[in-house]
Order: structure tokens, then sequence, then C-alpha cells
């Protein structure tokens, strides 16, 4: 694999597919199989993922923002990764750092437009709120005490918000790396399969919770492999909503 090319060449895609529900339980039965192919590896990369994060967050407000916005670049390097095992080559740490190469300015920039669709939404239905709370006013404590409906619709609506911009986000690595799609193409085609594949998505998302759950009761170890089979749970529902 040509790391400073990212890809050989990029992986045509079709319009997004509609797949069965059940696919996504597949997903993650079959990203098992994918981390048992190198597991040593994976979970080395996971660490290191993990130390340059913490590293980052040391940094003063350089440090966060970084982590912020690079969240689809490690993406990105990773499915290269999770690419090269389903060519039946090796996962390798470069694979990690891959996104930093040709990639990197479309990925951040989609890292940018997340982050701001993200803080306008939090800010639309939440900085009014904030601000009159942090200045200490006393009649919007007391309206906000006597109409929680309010507080909860705010709520309400900021999930309603928040999915359309998860389900940009879930496969735009992946449609920019893997197959040079233009940022905002990338954005538009993973809304549009989500939304087309609500069944499998749920499914997917579903059991995703529950395995964090147990790893969590598992002082969080288990996170070191529930983290690499959904990544390349990822991998596969890309693979099966836009290339096989």
């Amino acid at each position: 694999m040509n790391f400073a090319n990212n890809m050989e060449s990029p992986l045509t895609i079709h319009p997004p597919r509609k797949v069965a529900a059940g696919r996504g339980w597949a997903w993650i039965r079959e990203g098992f199989g994918y981390f048992m192919k190198a597991p040593l590896m994976w979970l080395g990369v996971i660490v290191v993922l993990f130390v340059i994060s913490m590293l980052l967050n040391l940094i003063p407000l350089v440090g966060p923002l970084a982590n912020a916005l690079l969240p689809p670049v490690w993406s990105a390097g990773v499915l290269l990764g999770c690419h090269a095992l389903h060519r039946n080559e090796q996962l390798k740490f470069e694979h990690l750092f891959a996104g930093f190469g040709p990639s990197l300015k479309p990925l951040l920039i989609s890292g940018v437009i997340v982050m701001a669709m993200q803080v306008v939404v939090v800010l639309v239905l939440f900085g009014s709120l904030a601000f009159e709370l942090r200045g200490e006013d006393a009649a919007a404590a007391q309206e906000l005490a006597a109409n929680p409906l309010s507080l909860l619709l705010r709520f309400v609506l900021l999930i309603v918000f928040m999915v359309p911009i998860s389900a940009a986000t879930l496969f735009a690595p992946a449609l920019i790396m893997l197959s040079g799609q233009p940022v905002v193409e990338a954005l538009r085609l993973s809304m549009k399969a989500c939304f087309l594949n609500v069944g499998a998505v749920l499914v997917w998302g579903a059991i995703a919770i529950v395995l964090g759950m147990i790893s969590a009761m598992l002082a969080g170890l288990g996170f070191l492999v529930l983290i690499p089979v959904l990544v390349v749970s990822g991998y596969l529902a890309y693979r099966d909503f836009f290339i096989d």
C-alpha cells in the first residue's frame, strides 16, 4: 500500500443502496473476525491513539481543538487499515497516520464543518439560556424551574438536529479517504445512506450501546476490543452501502 498517495486508486462507489436491518449485527460479527486477523496490532493502534489524544489535551487551547478536529483524520487512516485487511494485507501502525497525507485537507474541512454545525445548534438552543443563568438572572432561573418542559424541549430538539449531523459524519471519512469524494458530497452521501438504512443503523447502534455498557463494566478494558470492532464494522457498512 502506498501511504504517500493513500490509495492506489479510489474505490468506485454507486449510489447508496438499502440493506436488511440484520446487517447491523452482521457488521459487528464480521468486524470481530477482522479484529482477530491482527489483534495485537489493533490493540497497539488503539493504545497509541489514546496516548496521543491524552498528550494533546495537555496543550492549552490548541490540544483540545486538535482533538475536536482530528477524529475524521484518525478514522480515515484506520479505515485504510481495514481496507488493507480486506485485501488480505497487513494492518500497520502507519495506517493510523495515513490520514495526514493528501486527504488531510478535505478530512479537516469535514471536521470543521461538522463542529461548526454542532456549535450552531447548541448556541441556538442553549446560548441565551446559558447567558441568562451565567448572569445569575434570578427570574430566568425561576422561570426554568417553573417550566421544566421548556428545557426538555430544548434537549429533544438537540437530538433531532444532531441526528442528521451524526449521519453526515458517519461515513464521510471513508468516502473521502477510500473513494476520493469531495467533502460536501461525502457528507451528503453519508447522510443519505444512513436515512436509507435506518433499520440497519439502529440495530448496529443498539448493539454497540449494549457492548459499550458491557465494556464499561469490565473496567473499560473491553473498549480495547470494542473500538476496533466498531471501526471495522463501519468499514463493512460503507462497503455494503456503496461498494458491494
